[in-house]
């Protein structure tokens, strides 16, 4: 059934000839499960054939997104064309079709037996879990999807039911600091986890975007409640639940593991690294199979070159096993880490939605936002020193945070809570200050760094004398960082690429901003650095660059006919570069604010930079020369 993805002919005979709900009424039983079954473990049969259903129905959904398949009949819909229907009399419309045996399964099978979590049973969940982000990810199905998901009260119930995890948590039996846990299946246990929590929060998110745009206030006030900790059941009754905050307790746990490769004799020589191979973005794992054949290839080598003495045969036996164990623990490795991105991911994601677009009051909204920065602080310094992948989102993360908060609060603030949330954003800044010179290969991520910095500086600026102290601290920060701290700036100012150019032009300028309200030093260490000159330089090509990217917009297609997609490109290139000049010139502006700005900007050629420019060469009235 897997191969049927060419075509919609065996999608038309199912909804035409046969009678489909028949055959899922079968698959429905087989997802009720049995908790008898947990005793056998994997190897029971109704685990097997609930983990090849599941296989199915993902395999069909994964690989046609646009229209319908075998598993949209399977799971109770029917089709018209291409549109998804429900089927009046059907086990959909009386919620007994396998879509609503997949969401009661989810509700109802364990995550731990006997105190430990288990690798078979995430991994069932989290399968069944991709079903479900399969159908509301789908413009074909999301709309059914989320509404039986809702009337089965399907996001309390799986928050409420979130193991908390810990440095005490068991995987398979195995805490995540032992040895054993890296070469057993416990790290199966923890890799399935950290997918099924990323499903969880891409739930959550889906869920408050969906609530937003049906512009519903009891449905928005009741999925924001509960990912803040407290759900209203049916009958009125408050409840507790695990918050977000709560579920971001995987990003505590260690799984920072390197593995020494063993000493090897008989095997030194093969070519594990040719074994490796790139399965998703940046994780790259060693094919198993690949390396046993190596091994074998090596084996029948020697012996081609003679008999083997029992000892070297034993030798040989143990290096075999060292390599494949370092192998297999490398693997699990990498994948857990990859997964946790995934979770770090899908959560930031996650509180980037409740600060955007979910119905916080100008109370609860400082605190949700003080509380997010508070949880990823040290997460972002961690990951911005170890060039983690998670930096990029935290970075991002932040930025929203302090982007709302600083739209949310411009006064100063008058409360223990306000000196709270500023003591905070000043952390946040210093994070960030030592970032942008720790991420000297990530463009995108100092493109972040920067405008978190712009964030704070221009929130402890344009305020009268509330942030005085704020502000001479912060200056002594970039004091401290110094010239490291602005030519690294400058560099990507100059000579960095668009969109990291603009961002770094504008920390310069709220630098300057800052540099006028305490003591002025910017300017002169930017003259140090050359880069105030370099700076006046580009003035001088202004108008070059813009014929230059004018011209570049009247190229004509191969058939003598004006491109549309050439012209699109010619005013995004003509508006960067406005936006690039506009940034630069405020930022000089700004420098020139100060006494000693404006004789360090005036000393370094302003004047003849402008008449070598031609600026002011035509009449600013009618545009003739």
């Amino acid at each position: 059934i897997t191969k049927w993805q060419s075509s919609n002919k065996i999608v038309e005979v199912l909804a035409t000839e046969v009678e489909v709900d028949t055959v899922a009424r079968s698959l429905v039983s087989m997802m009720d499960p049995d908790l008898r079954e947990l005793e056998c473990g994997p190897q029971a049969a109704g685990y097997v054939i609930r983990e090849s259903l599941l296989a199915l129905l993902n395999s069909c959904l994964g690989m046609i997104t646009d229209r319908p398949t075998v598993a949209h009949l399977l799971l109770g819909f029917s089709c018209l064309g291409n549109i998804l229907d429900i089927p009046s009399d059907g086990l959909f419309a009386n919620r007994m079709s396998l879509l609503h045996a997949i969401i009661g399964f989810l509700q109802a099978y364990p995550d731990e037996l006997d105190g430990t979590i288990t690798s078979y049973t995430v991994h069932l969940k989290r399968m069944a879990f991709e079903v479900l982000r399969h159908l509301w990810s789908s413009k074909l199905a999301t709309y059914f999807t989320l509404g039986e998901m809702r009337a089965h009260a399907f996001l309390t119930n799986m928050f409420a039911g979130q193991p908390i995890v810990g440095p005490n948590t068991l995987w398979n039996g195995h805490f995540i600091s032992t040895d054993e846990f890296w070469v057993t299946d416990a790290t199966s246990a923890l890799a399935e986890f950290l997918l099924y929590r990323s499903h969880l929060f891409a739930y959550a998110a889906t869920e408050i975007r969906s609530a937003a745009k049906v512009g519903s206030p009891s449905l928005q006030a009741g999925v924001l409640s509960t990912l803040l900790g407290s759900s209203t059941l049916d009958n009125g009754e408050s409840v507790s639940n695990a918050s977000v905050f709560d579920l971001f307790d995987f990003a505590d746990l260690d799984v920072s593991r390197s593995f020494h490769a063993p000493q090897l004799a008989f095997l030194g020589n093969i070519a594990v690294d040719e074994c490796a191979s790139r399965e998703r973005d940046t994780l790259i794992l060693y094919d198993i199979a690949k390396v046993e054949e190596l091994i074998h290839i090596r084996k029948t080598e020697l012996l081609a070159a003679g008999p083997a003495r029992p000892q070297n045969e034993e030798q040989f036996e143990a290096e075999a096993e060292n390599l494949k164990m370092f192998i297999l623990a490398t693997n699990q490795s990498r994948q857990i880490s990859y997964n946790r991105y995934l979770a770090l991911r899908s959560w930031a994601e996650l509180v980037t939605t409740i600060t955007t677009c979910s119905v916080l009051d100008d109370a609860t909204r400082p605190t949700f936002i003080l509380h997010a920065i508070q949880i990823i602080l040290p997460k972002l310094e961690i990951s911005i020193e170890s060039e983690s992948l998670e930096a990029i989102e935290l970075a991002r993360l932040g930025e929203t945070l302090i982007s709302k908060l600083a739209s949310d609060l411009p006064g100063a603030p008058t409360s223990r809570s306000g000196d709270v949330i500023d003591e905070k954003l000043h952390q946040l800044f210093q994070v960030s200050v030592r970032g942008i010179m720790q991420a000297s290969g990530n463009v995108s991520l100092r493109e972040v760094l920067y405008s978190i910095c712009s964030h704070y500086i221009t929130r402890i600026t344009s305020s009268g004398i509330a942030h005085e102290s704020l502000r001479r601290h912060s200056q002594q920060i970039v004091k401290t960082a110094g010239p490291s701290l602005v030519e690294a700036v400058c560099d990507d100012a100059y000579t960095g690429q668009e969109a990291c150019r603009v961002s770094a032009l504008l920390f310069l300028n709220c630098l300057a901003a800052l540099d006028s309200r305490t003591d002025c030093v910017l300017a002169e260490l930017i003259s140090q650095s050359n880069y105030l000159s370099l700076f006046l330089d580009a003035i001088r090509s202004l108008p070059a660059e813009l014929r230059n990217a004018q011209a570049a917009g009247k190229f004509s297609s191969p058939s003598g006919h004006f491109s549309a997609s050439i012209a699109h490109h010619h005013v995004a290139d003509t508006s960067s570069l406005l936006a690039y000049y506009e940034s630069l010139l405020a930022m000089l502006q700004q420098l020139s604010q100060t006494k000693n700005g404006a004789t360090f900007v005036l000393k370094s050629g302003l004047f003849d930079s402008v008449r070598e420019s031609q600026l002011f060469a035509a009449d600013p009235d009618i545009g003739i020369g």
